[in-house]
């Protein structure tokens, strides 16, 4: 029992320590530990130790005490979390701008470090609080509010990191409160004993331990905690917050998507001029395929997304999916023109951005996708670092290159196109030659044959604007005529198609376009109103041609990535828009098993080859292109670009001009990521796809194991340095009686380390006594000469002491400790060292009525009296 109250005193500031780590873990889900860690954990640490060190240099001033703490974190905050000494501006930021972006901004939070400042200052301002209580015996609650209160605005905080690990994440969550809970209890019984202690009279020295409340405490901690558990972890905890939705709603602008946006693009004819779009300059060789977006969604009318973009300092978590981690590291330098770039809310980058700088953006960590903030401005320049995968699809080894299957929408068909699309397939591994095929060695084949055998339809150049534009060869020279063989299969498949009101996939919402005229909205599957109808056409789109009249100058209208255009198109008369092969290739990859996704941006060429070296290009309108993606693993996404390179006029592109490729038509989007109704960003119905999250798993185990690995080092500290500050302490006393003092006092301390009885209740002459029979006569004589020079200040008001009086007594205890050590054994020197005396409250001798001021004023008047004697013997001298 003796042991363990001389131990409960010492667990004050590990515990502080240990309740400051788990109160700034919960922040480490939304910051990558590699980041965060040092910067959190340091605030932590550090805010705990100020205080003690500020409080024992000037116990009286609390005033000086929180400015210090104020410097240090100011320091702290432009050097260890910024790591930059001068960036009092970002430090500014980080504490005005800093909460609301910790909550909005795209997980991890990794870029700018302004993020952690914030997080910094609310660890730093519990730890202080902390801090200063326990180091000047505030016997208060207020730290426990502190840590409680630091622990829920980080619990707060980091919530929505969870993601779809939410029973997990509250596991965790349970396991670090009620550690928490349980090191603020203990601390508290530390804090109690320590006071009981202090407050002790002289007769009852030992007090009692606080064993009752100890137990008490134990059980409510740990009954909270369960309950609480139980509390959190059942499914009506958690509630879904519903946007409220105006009706009629306010917003009836356009909708604008990435493929319409790509296709309107183009030129119109094949005699306008290409527009300057951006240019951009690459420091390693790439495809030359500028995305703008990616969609992953098809209902039969077009192709739709679903992504939450949130803001970012321009930093993009890496691809979850670790299949898909590979490829090249390219730094691009963009420079926008004063064209179609600046009225749309897209930017391009190669996929996948890693970091972007010189433009604000919002970011979609799953699909990769970067938009800007705004609209990019004439003029701007950017740079984007990406991972680029080099890989072509002609170039992978078919047996041995495997598919991704982890991204299930990317498998996708609807059920209503399901049949139709396998049909396709089939007809398409006839017609290649490839029945029995591996998948990709079929995609390898049908790339090949839609490249040789089809064309680029005159649709392009006209169907943005609902004109048209004739095709006589394409009528003269189609091989699906309407009585042919290939029109009467075109008729088959073209039956079950879907138009833009057929069914949704459940896990996404519908999207916000403008609402129709006559039809009224229809119900979300998930019961939610959207925000808009979805006929089976835009108002300026024009309604799709039937199969058999395909191959006519009204082909040309067939030009969307509606289903039954798709077929129109590319069966009826062999030949598409960019949008429409890129939609059949989609669509009969994931039909045979193979993941792939619409991408949409530019195709840049360079001699006529997509595979760009090194340099600076410039990209036009002409330029504008869509292809299909697949994921390899090991590899990343794949590009496959099917569309053939020569117009159906047999006409080959010019390279000199870049390609004029086809447009499609607009279809109406189910979800519009811009309108103009709301300065570009639409409300769309909130969605639950499936996400990976970014919480860790070891979180608390690395917790705990920092925590056990710093209080150990606080234990060693402790351990080195409590004997030479207590002496230290006692020797700079401004008073040289109180210095006395101090050295008999410290000399007792350790002959009682030394293995002595305890002595405060001893004379100095039994003392001496016991000294000499333990350690021999030279220490005793060292004893008594320490313990008569205590005694003559301690108990004669008319003793005056110089400051030589206390170096020399001073002197003489280090002479004593050096003859007690040299009497023990090595066994028996580490035992003293590892041994603390922690001595009773001991009256404190006071000085007579300002002994130095006494010795001043006798020695001022010796001066006046010899003053006094010259002046007589002058005037004796005179006479």
């Amino acid at each position: 029992m003796k042991v363990v109250r001389q131990i409960i005193p010492l667990l004050a500031i590990p515990l502080c320590l240990i309740a400051s780590l788990f109160a700034t873990a919960p922040w480490m889900r939304s910051f990558p530990a590699s980041l965060a860690a040092a910067p959190l954990y340091g605030a932590a640490v550090l805010s705990v130790l100020v205080p003690f060190v500020t409080s024992r240099l000037r116990p009286g001033r609390l005033w000086l005490s929180i400015t210090v703490d104020i410097v240090v974190f100011v320091v702290y905050a432009l050097g260890v979390v910024l790591e930059d000494p001068l960036n009092v501006g970002d430090l500014w930021r980080g504490l005005y701008h800093g909460p609301s972006q910790v909550l909005t901004f795209a997980l991890p939070l990794i870029s700018p470090r302004s993020l952690m400042i914030a997080p910094a200052l609310i660890v730093w301002a519990a730890g202080a609080l902390a801090g200063e209580c326990l180091a000047r015996r505030w016997y208060t609650l207020l730290p426990y509010v502190g840590f409680l209160l630091a622990f829920g605005l980080a619990y707060a905080g980091t919530q929505r990191a969870a993601g779809s690990e939410l029973p997990l994440a509250r596991q965790h969550e349970t396991v670090l409160a009620t550690l928490l809970l349980l090191t603020l209890l203990v601390m508290r019984v530390a804090q109690a004993w320590v006071r009981q202690d202090e407050t002790a009279e002289s007769t009852q020295p030992d007090g009692v331990l606080p064993l009752r409340g100890l137990v008490v405490g134990t059980a409510t901690t740990l009954v909270v905690a369960v309950v609480a558990a139980l509390v959190v972890q059942t499914s009506a905890f958690p509630k879904t917050s519903a946007a409220p939705q105006r009706v009629p709603s306010i917003d009836s602008s356009r909708p604008l998507t990435p493929m319409s946006f790509i296709a309107r693009m183009r030129p119109r004819t094949g005699g306008d001029a290409a527009q300057p779009v951006f240019t951009v300059t690459v420091d390693k060789a790439v495809p030359g395929y500028f995305p703008i977006a990616n969609v992953d969604y098809y209902d039969g009318s077009g192709w739709s997304f679903n992504r939450t973009f949130r803001p970012s300092g321009g930093v993009l978590p890496a691809d979850t999916d670790q299949l898909l981690a590979h490829g090249t590291t390219v730094t691009q330098q963009y420079h926008i023109a004063s064209g179609p770039l600046t009225a749309g809310p897209w930017m391009p980058a190669l996929y996948r951005p890693q970091k972007v700088t010189g433009a604000p953006i919002n970011i979609d960590p799953a699909s990769g996708m970067v938009v800007p903030v705004g609209t990019l401005t004439g003029g701007q320049n950017y740079t984007v670092r990406s991972t680029v995968s080099t890989a072509t699809l002609t170039g992978l080894h078919s047996a041995t290159a495997i598919p991704d299957t982890v991204a299930a929408n990317d498998l996708l068909v609807q059920p209503t196109l399901e049949s139709t699309v396998r049909k396709l397939a089939n007809t398409f591994q006839i017609e290649t030659k490839s029945q029995d095929a591996l998948p990709l060695q079929f995609l390898q084949a049908l790339q090949k044959d839609f490249r040789t055998n089809y064309t680029l339809s005159g649709a392009a150049r006209g169907v943005a604007t609902s004109t048209l534009t004739p095709s006589p060869s394409a009528s003269s020279s189609s091989p699906s005529a309407p009585h042919s063989p290939r029109a009467a299969v075109v008729r088959a498949l073209a039956k079950p198609t879907v138009h833009s009101s057929g069914a949704k996939h459940p896990k996404h919402g519908s999207g916000n376009t403008g609402k129709h005229p006559t039809k009224p909205p229809a119900k979300h599957p998930s019961g939610h109103q959207p925000t808009s109808s979805h006929t089976s056409a835009a108002p300026s789109t024009p309604a799709p041609s039937t199969p058999a009249s395909a191959s006519g100058p009204a082909s040309d209208v067939a030009g969307g990535a509606g289903f039954s255009d798709v077929l129109a198109s590319i069966l009826g008369s062999r030949q598409g828009t960019p949008e429409q092969f890129a939609t059949l290739v989609a669509l009969v990859a994931r039909s045979v098993g193979v993941p792939a996704r619409v991408v949409t941006g530019f195709r840049v060429r360079s001699n006529g080859s997509t595979a760009l070296q090194p340099g600076q290009y410039d990209v036009t309108t002409a330029d504008a292109w869509t292809w299909a993606e697949i994921p390899i693993a090991g590899v990343g996404w794949v590009v496959v670009d099917a569309t053939p390179g020569a117009y159906a006029s047999s006409s080959p592109e010019k390279a000199s001009v870049a390609p004029p490729p086809s447009t499609s038509s607009a279809p109406q989007s189910q979800n519009a990521l811009v309108t103009q109704g709301n300065g570009g960003h639409a409300v769309t119905p909130k969605v639950h796809p499936p996400a990976a999250s970014h919480a860790s798993k070891y979180g608390v185990l690395v917790a705990l194991l920092v925590a056990l690995t710093i209080l150990v080092i606080v234990l060693l500290l402790i351990l080195v340095t409590r004997k030479p500050v207590r002496a230290a302490r006692r020797r700079r006393a401004p008073d040289p009686r109180l210095r006395i003092v101090g050295a008999w006092r410290e000399s007792m301390d350790v002959l009682t380390e030394a293995g002595l009885p305890e002595l405060s209740s001893l004379t100095s002459a039994e003392i001496a006594e016991l000294t000499a029979e333990r350690f021999g006569a030279d220490s005793a004589q060292s004893a008594t000469t320490l313990g008569s020079a205590a005694n003559a200040v301690t108990y004669s008001s008319a003793t005056v002491v110089q400051p030589a009086d206390a170096d020399a007594a001073w002197q003489e205890h280090r002479l004593l400790r050096r003859q007690v050590l040299r009497t023990m054994t090595v066994r028996d020197r580490l035992a003293t060292g590892l041994r603390y005396h922690r001595p009773r409250r001991r009256p404190t001798p006071s000085s007579p009525a300002s002994w130095a001021s006494a010795t001043a004023a006798r020695a001022e008047a010796d001066k006046r009296s010899a003053g006094r004697h010259r002046s007589a013997g002058g005037r004796r001298r005179s006479h």
